[in-house]
């Protein structure tokens, strides 16, 4: 290397704002990956599951569209935003069910894995078998269950979407 080429890196790093530069730079690389491999399907799918709960009305939002006819114009307004709200709701409430049937599948799917691994593990040194949580688990919803994450991935979801709305 010249020393014309060191002096040159040697200025840029004694710079503060060539390295603040850089470290903005960074953050927006990385917030940009996030935002494409995360944020973007996290909104692809609400809105999927929105249109889906449009053309597939609960029997609640129906019971809600049946009525429209018999307000009085000025509360339309207010009448739309509850619509709005009952599909965001049963898009929440299909992307909650999508979720915990495919950690239902991954959940079974280890098991089974982990079976196959020792023969008796449920009996203890003392011959005492241990409560299985898996079986106290299994009767209860896949979010009440101890090894699920969905509810704060839901409340994450919800933030993101309405953040930019």
């Amino acid at each position: 290397m010249s020393d014309n080429t060191m002096y040159e890196i040697t200025q840029q790093l004694s710079d503060k704002n060539n390295i603040i530069k850089d470290i903005n730079d960074a953050a927006g690389l990385v917030s940009d990956m996030f935002k494409r491999r995360y944020i973007d399907k996290i909104y692809s799918a609400f809105s999927a599951a929105e249109d889906n709960a449009k053309k597939n009305p609960s029997k609640e939002l129906n019971l809600i569209y049946a009525i429209k006819p018999f307000l009085p114009e000025n509360s339309l307004k207010d009448y739309d935003k509850l619509v709005n709200t009952f599909v965001t709701v049963n898009a929440i409430s299909s992307i909650r069910n999508d979720i915990n049937t495919h950690s239902t599948v991954y959940a079974q799917s280890e098991q089974s894995l982990n079976q196959n691994d020792h023969i008796d593990s449920a009996v203890k040194a003392d011959g005492v078998y241990e409560i299985d949580e898996d079986c106290i688990n299994k009767n209860k919803p896949v979010y009440q269950q101890n090894n699920f994450s969905a509810d704060p991935t839901i409340l994450i979801f919800v933030l993101l979407l309405f953040m930019n709305r």
